[in-house]
C-alpha cells in the first residue's frame, strides 16, 4: 500500500461546543497530511437541524479543512453513519460522501449495520430521523438512558468502552472481513480497537479522541 490513511468518526458536532476539538483534529489531520482521510458521522441533526449546523463555527472548521486537502489533491471521504445519515453531498464540501469506502483490501464501514438493534429497526429509525429528526434523542434516551454530552465524558479507552453489545458486533465484522476476504475499520461504538490481523474500531472524537493510521501494511490504533 503506497497511499496513507487516517480514519476517525463519531464527532456529533451539533454546535459549537466542540470547536476546541475540531481544531484540534484539524491540526492533527493537516500535521500527518494522510493521502486519504476517512471520517465519519461529523454532524448529529438528531440534535441540531442541519439549517443550523451548517451555519456554525465548527462546521466552517471542519470544511476549511476539506477544502485544505482538495487544494492539496488529497481525497477526503465521507461516510455517513447513523445519526447523519440525511446528509447531503453538499453539505461538507470538498468530500466524497459514501455508505462505505474500500482502499485495496481495507473495507471501511460505519458499522451500525452489525447491531442487531439497529439492524432491525434502521428503516423506521432513518424514515423518523429524516422527517422528524428532534424525536431521534428523546426516543434513543427512552430506550438507552441518557447519553452524556461530550462536556461530561472523560477519555476512554478500549476497556472502559467495552460491553457485550459491542463485543458481539465486533464478532459479526471479523465474520463479515473473513467472509469477503478484507480487512476492515469500523466506527459507530465509540469503543476505540487496535488492529488484530481482521479489523480494528476507530473509537470515536467525543471522548476518546482516537483515530486509526494505515501506513504501508501497518494498521495502527493512536490517540491525540
Amino acid at each position: 500500500m503506497n497511499k496513507s490513511i487516517l480514519s476517525a468518526s463519531d464527532f456529533h458536532y451539533h454546535d459549537d461546543s466542540c470547536i476546541s476539538t475540531a481544531l484540534n483534529f484539524r491540526s492533527l489531520v493537516e500535521t500527518l497530511r494522510p493521502d486519504i482521510l476517512v471520517i465519519g458521522e461529523v454532524f448529529d441533526p438528531w440534535k441540531s437541524p442541519w439549517a443550523k449546523i451548517l451555519q456554525t463555527e465548527t462546521h466552517r472548521i471542519m470544511e476549511d479543512m476539506c477544502k485544505r486537502r482538495w487544494l492539496d489533491r488529497k481525497e477526503t471521504i465521507y461516510i455517513r453513519g447513523n445519526h447523519d445519515w440525511s446528509a447531503k453531498p453538499d453539505y461538507l464540501h470538498y468530500t466524497e460522501l459514501v455508505n462505505r469506502y474500500q482502499y485495496e483490501d481495507i473495507l471501511f464501514m460505519h458499522g451500525w449495520e452489525f447491531y442487531i438493534d439497529w439492524f432491525l429497526i434502521h428503516p423506521f429509525a432513518f424514515w423518523i430521523a429524516d422527517h422528524k429528526p428532534e424525536w431521534m434523542c428523546p426516543i434513543y434516551n427512552c430506550l438507552y438512558g441518557r447519553r452524556k454530552s461530550p462536556r461530561e465524558l472523560k477519555k476512554h479507552d478500549t476497556r472502559a468502552d467495552w460491553t457485550k453489545q459491542i463485543g458481539w458486533a465486533h464478532l459479526k465484522v471479523q465474520d463479515y472481513a473473513i467472509k469477503h476476504r478484507v480487512r476492515m475499520v469500523v466506527q459507530h461504538s465509540h469503543c476505540p480497537t487496535p488492529f488484530n490481523g481482521i479489523f480494528a474500531d476507530d473509537g470515536d472524537w467525543e471522548d476518546s479522541m482516537s483515530y486509526i493510521l494505515v501506513r504501508g501494511d501497518k494498521i495502527e490504533l493512536c490517540y491525540l
